[in-house]
């Protein structure tokens, strides 16, 4: 797949934009994906995969490897049903995809994570189950129009064994 300045064609169904409207404040890359491949229910801030056992896009969950994959975050859905996503840079946010909780991973206000509350979100704070993974996903950082930045990072398994804070661990050999 070769890609010229501004678009490229995946397939007939998606579409590669790579925007570049001030080379010193934004970047993005956005992807469109048209219905019906994506499940039903993806909306504006959704975080997104792709789920190839049924050739279709759906929420990411931070609950499981396969389930936090993140493809990108949805900006807008256009008015024919096209969902244009943001793979990597600056985008417009929807806070109403946002979760803040109090915890004691990495995190605050600043960088958010892939939710292991509810498909689709973020939080404020990484994941504190047992298994799950946490994976930052967006970063606040508000420049001309935009809210922050998309940034799909690595994610790593929540330790199974956890410690709380000011618990004392005592090992005796």
């Amino acid at each position: 797949m070769a890609l010229d300045k501004n678009y490229s064609t995946i397939n007939e169904l998606n579409k590669i934009f790579s925007i570049n409207e001030n080379y010193r404040y934004f970047s993005r890359t956005i992807v469109q994906i048209d219905y019906p491949n994506y499940q039903q229910g993806i909306t504006s801030g959704d975080v997104i995969r792709y789920d190839p056992s049924n050739f279709s896009y759906v929420k990411s969950f931070a609950n499981s490897s396969i389930n936090s994959e993140v493809f990108g975050i949805v900006e807008s859905v256009s008015s024919d049903g096209t969902l244009n996503v943001v793979t990597n840079g600056s985008i417009i946010l929807n806070p109403g995809k946002t979760i803040n909780v109090t915890g004691t991973n990495s995190g605050g206000n600043d960088i958010y994570f892939l939710s292991g509350i509810s498909a689709g979100f973020i939080q404020n704070y990484g994941p504190t189950y047992a298994d799950y993974i946490i994976k930052p996903i967006y970063q606040v950082g508000p420049h001309g129009n935009y809210t922050g930045i998309v940034r799909n990072y690595i994610g790593y398994k929540n330790p199974a064994i956890q410690i709380q804070p000011n618990q004392v661990l005592v090992a005796i050999s």
